[in-house]
């Protein structure tokens, strides 16, 4: 009688449970930035030499939901952080000039879970300078673009009171032609209510210089006839 066993999957625990699903939660709300396959290398300071941590698959993503960047490298075969740390305002790329396509930088707040400690140095070595130069231009506008992590909504703000302060300005632009123009008609009427009362008083005083004249005439022909009255009576 033959006796045939059946070996029956043992479910994993309740702890590999959580720790998967938790995963796969980041996993979906990570966006990737920058991808490709590279050797990592960590300085260990008190050796004073440059030990190789591991190669695998190298990125720059994003946290869709707390809009922070990160760079890690996940190790080949052991499925273990190389290197894993937020990038921050402080990160500063040098190039490695002892081997082709590389960049080092240091970290003060590396997290790979093998108690190495947060400050690490690591230079990244990359399969062509292409990958090498699209890693560094990543890591810069990421700096640049987001300030180490400035959500979508205080970026739209900003932009709105940029663009509100434009168009204010691009409106006093646009009024002060218009006051000027005013200003300018103003100053013209004044001037010509001005030479209308200089005019109007020269006219006035041409009248009355008129008059007077007449007068004087009038007083004149007045006296004449008197004198050839007299000199007729004579």
């Amino acid at each position: 009688m033959s006796t045939h066993v059946t070996e029956c999957e043992t479910p994993p625990p309740q702890h590999v449970k959580e720790e998967t699903a938790n995963k796969e939660k980041e996993k979906e709300s990570e966006k990737i930035l920058f991808s490709c396959t590279a050797y990592l290398f960590r300085y260990k300071k008190e050796q004073k030499e440059w030990a190789f941590r591991g190669k695998g698959e190298f990125k720059v993503s994003q946290d869709e939901r707390t809009k922070k960047h990160r760079i890690y490298l996940i190790r080949e075969k052991i499925f273990k952080f190389g290197c894993n740390h937020y990038i921050t305002e402080d990160l500063v790329l040098e190039k490695y000039d002892l081997e082709e396509h590389c960049w080092m930088w240091t970290t003060c707040g590396d997290d790979c879970g093998d108690g190495l400690g947060a400050v690490q140095k690591f230079v990244a070595k990359f399969p062509t300078e292409e990958t090498a130069k699209k890693f560094y231009d990543t890591v810069n506008q990421v700096k640049e673009g987001e300030d180490g992590g400035e959500d979508e909504a205080a970026k739209d703000e900003k932009d709105q009171v940029v663009m509100g302060e434009k168009d204010e300005d691009e409106k006093d632009k646009k009024d002060e032609p218009v006051k000027s123009e005013k200003d300018e008609k103003d100053k013209d009427d004044a001037a010509k209510g001005d030479k209308g009362d200089t005019n109007e008083d020269e006219k006035n005083g041409k009248d009355n210089k008129n008059e007077v004249v007449k007068g004087d005439k009038h007083e004149d022909n007045h006296n004449n006839d008197g004198i050839s009255r007299d000199s007729s009576t004579n």
